[in-house]
């Protein structure tokens, strides 16, 4: 069975793309921060579109956690498809941002996004034929 993997799956455009990709009979492993009511959306997507669905819920700030999650996801699904959409942004001007959230946004934005991609392109490009 092949999988769609989503982060930032709880919320926003994340959530949606969640929605649309079980709408279109896709099963889903979502990627989203603890108590963020991923496990309910989840319930119910499983129940409207009948597909299978796993819920990973950890801060993505971590990225000894973050590889042990991947690995552990890639020991068990098929992933063909990847929507990494996971991402914060600041509330605050630059000039008032503290430097540990400024951190925080480059190891969400940047640092666990490239990791991500990183960690699955290869099994991505397991699915496209080489030209």
């Amino acid at each position: 069975m092949k999988y769609t993997l989503i982060t930032g799956a709880s919320s926003g455009l994340g959530k949606e793309f969640s929605i649309q990709c079980a709408a279109k009979v896709m099963n889903l492993i979502m990627i989203a921060l603890p108590g963020s009511n991923t496990i309910s959306l989840a319930a119910n997507l499983q129940i409207e579109y009948s597909i299978d669905v796993s819920v990973f819920e950890f801060d993505l700030t971590d990225s000894i956690l973050l590889i042990e999650k991947l690995n552990h996801i890639l020991e068990r699904f098929e992933i063909n498809f990847l929507i990494n959409n996971a991402g914060i942004g600041g509330t605050v001007s630059i000039r008032e941002s503290l430097m540990e959230a400024i951190d925080r946004i480059l190891q969400v934005n940047i640092r666990s996004m490239v990791l991500i991609t990183q960690t699955m392109l290869p099994y991505l490009l397991k699915e496209q034929p080489i030209s």
